[in-house]
């Protein structure tokens, strides 16, 4: 960032003066430059303000940073539309913070931001980092509530027969600074900088203290150290760890936890073998076998806390966290049983620590009911089913008493209202989630169908449309898409321009019921192979070719559809073999069975041992040997191929390749030649 006075500097004008505009504008001076700011500034928060009286609940966010030793506190601001349901957000202040960062420093710059915008009693919630300072001043000012003051009056009323004597000095200081008390909204500590600090204290805590990762863990973490200094401080260095490892190693940051498992991962991706050459090269202590282990571990068990932070850091709902948390703790423990010693136990540590430090918002009622709302999630991260139950049950009473029913119960048959609350509050169907969301945000329900499931379909396959559905019937599975409306509009939305003029007719007047069924029967109809076409390319296969047996029968399977082919299938088929696989198939029981699958497993392995056979019948053979090795019969090793060159270069009379061609002007010689040089003649051994 540059001051203002910069475009008062000479070379600065003269730069923008070279760029070309349609209008012969002259670039402002300092003074106009600012008076343009302030008048942009002032309104952009006048329409900001006007916004901000129509919306009833925001939240924000609040942090403390230092730059070139001056510190400032900026706070965000979030509220999601009435009217379309979509999140906003804005910068609502950065602000100079002047003296010690204490709580009550803290509190009054806050409560001093809120009120400028008019947002005190407006802001649910505010999420800050877990420092201190902030935890004390959202404890100390955080208001409290008149069930909480009921609670705390019948604890601490006294008895009848109690007497209480009180100091009058007390009471009246009390009051006077009552009178200037702060009020902040409720306090929410960020998800992402908490499972950072499980990353580095928690983790660190269970590894130092634990015999059997102590040592390995101090050990291995110091000799990336090493190396993560050597190379950021030694040009040489660096160039040495690219030289050899054919990589750059990634030197982490203190205060992101990410950078350190990315540094740490892209040590353990080097070779054992050349990690230990570029220690020896730098003058470090090689890595030992369990130590290169203990990286590797490492990884394999924080790799799920870098996906969960990945996605709590990008641009989420709040509904989003207690499904990361849940899939979190499933996948740390998935890994328990790839772990040895060092590390068996990490895995509890990490879920215990997930568990200690969230466990004000695992059973958080604003926080089911968010993860609940959210059509992405639904209730489809609960595994345990009395807990779905409860969070259901919780969400049906929220929506009741958010979205009540009319309030003339006459003029609606009782039944029909019953049955028509419970269709709209029913979690298995794709336009429940919108209902339960915008309950859930405090927001009369919209029509049911502004709402769709998160789901996109692939692009339509001209060339094998029944694969295209199959898969596309997969992803509505998983996606619990079942409502035949949706499943339509999905398919249609995924149609070329010219898939899409080949249906017009039914798109133009879909049936009532069955649009799904019928647009799946007609795209099949138009794009499926005739039986002509299919018995077409069955007759004409151009043979195995690089492939196995049983690729080539699955591809004619497809061909051959729900027919069941009959003794024409199978002589297809083998007419595609070797003669040698052919010939091993000729007594094969499986001939006479319609067990396709099975005779083409029992062709490849008769077609494996003939290659095999091949390999070792040429390396074997005589120096005589003519003919060249097939490059399907070729095997791993190069020896048939140095076989075979040689057995052509040793043809006729026992002269090599270069005698033979050239006589006695040839300048090299392959041994065993039967060429006798006369004179002072001088051939050079190839």
């Amino acid at each position: 960032m540059l001051p203002i006075n910069t475009v008062d500097s000479p070379s600065f004008r003269a730069i923008i003066k070279k760029i070309p505009t349609s209008v012969n504008a002259e670039l402002p001076h300092r003074t106009t430059f600012t008076s343009y700011l302030e008048k942009e500034f002032t309104e952009m928060e006048r329409n900001l303000k006007a916004t901000l009286n129509e919306i009833d609940f925001v939240s924000t966010t609040a942090d403390i940073w230092t730059a070139n030793n001056r510190s400032y506190m900026g706070v965000t601001l979030h509220w999601i539309s009435r009217t379309t349901l979509e999140r906003h957000k804005v910068a609502l202040a950065c602000r100079r913070i002047r003296g010690r960062h204490t709580y009550d420093v803290i509190g009054t710059e806050i409560e001093n931001i809120h009120s400028s915008y008019g947002l005190l009693n407006k802001v649910v919630a505010t999420v800050t980092d877990n420092g201190s300072n902030f935890v004390k001043a959202f404890q100390v000012y955080h208001p409290v509530t008149e069930s909480d003051d009921e609670t705390e009056e019948e604890e601490s009323s006294p008895k009848d027969d109690d007497v209480t004597f009180s100091d009058l000095s007390e009471i009246l200081s009390a009051e006077n600074e009552s009178d200037g008390q702060l009020s902040l909204p409720p306090h929410r500590r960020c998800a992402s900088h908490t499972i950072n600090i499980i990353c580095t204290r928690d983790v660190e805590k269970h590894l130092t203290t634990n015999a059997e990762s102590r040592a390995v863990y101090r050990s291995s973490t110091a000799k990336c150290t090493a190396l993560w200094t050597k190379s950021s401080r030694s040009t040489l260095a660096s160039e040495t760890v690219e030289e050899i490892s054919k990589r750059k190693l990634l030197i982490p940051t203190s205060t992101r936890w990410n950078s350190f498992f990315d540094a740490v991962k892209r040590i353990a991706e080097i070779p054992m073998g050349e990690l230990n050459t570029l220690c020896t090269k730098l003058g470090l202590k090689c890595f030992k076998d369990q130590e290169y282990q203990f990286l590797h571990e490492y990884c394999m068990a924080m790799k799920p806390l870098t996906a969960a932070l990945d996605i709590l850091q990008g641009d989420c709902p709040y509904g989003t966290l207690l499904p990361t948390l849940e899939v979190l703790m499933q996948k740390t423990q998935a890994v328990k049983d790839d772990l040895s010693r060092m590390t068996a136990g990490l895995p509890d540590a990490i879920v215990q620590a997930i568990q200690t430090r969230f466990a004000g918002v695992l059973d958080d009622k604003d926080a089911l009911l968010a993860a609940a709302s959210c059509p992405k999630f639904k209730l489809r991260w609960l595994r345990d089913v009395g807990r779905r139950e409860r969070v259901k049950q919780l969400l049906t009473a929220e929506c009741c008493t958010t979205a009540p029913l009319a309030k003339n119960p006459a003029s609606v048959p009782s039944a029909t209202t019953s049955s028509s609350q419970a269709n709209m509050l029913r979690l298995d169907d794709e336009a429940s989630s919108g209902l339960e969301a915008s309950a859930a945000a405090g927001l009369s329900p919209p029509p049911m169908a502004a709402f769709a499931v998160a789901l996109k379909l692939p692009d339509f396959w001209l060339h094998d449309p029944p694969s295209w559905f199959v898969h596309v019937e997969a992803q509505f599975a998983l996606r619990g898409v079942s409502a035949d409306d949706t499943k339509y509009h999905h398919v249609v939305a995924s149609l070329d321009p010219l898939s899409t003029r080949r249906v017009m007719t039914l798109l133009r007047d879909p049936p009532a019921q069955g649009k799904y069924a019928a647009l799946k029967a007609l795209l099949l109809r138009r794009y499926s192979l005739s039986d002509a076409e299919r018995a077409e390319k069955l007759l004409s296969l151009a043979g195995l070719g690089d492939g196995t047996a049983l690729e080539l029968m699955e591809s004619m399977l497809s061909l051959l559809g729900a027919d069941d082919g009959g003794f024409l299938f199978t002589h297809l088929f083998l007419r595609q073999l070797p003669a040698p696989v052919r010939a091993g198939l000729a007594n094969s029981p499986l001939l006479a069975t319609k067990d396709y699958r099975s005779l083409a497993e029992e062709a490849d392995r008769i077609l494996l041992a003939t290659r095999t056979f091949g390999v070792q019948a040429i390396v074997q053979d005589s120096p005589a040997f003519s003919p060249a090795p097939s490059p399907m019969l070729q095997g791993p090793s190069d020896s048939s191929t140095v076989a075979g060159i040689a057995a052509r270069r040793h043809r006729g009379k026992g002269l090599c390749f270069y005698h033979q061609c050239f006589g006695t002007k040839a300048r090299r010689c392959l041994p065993p030649c039967s060429f006798q040089t006369q004179g002072n003649g001088h051939v050079s051994a190839l």
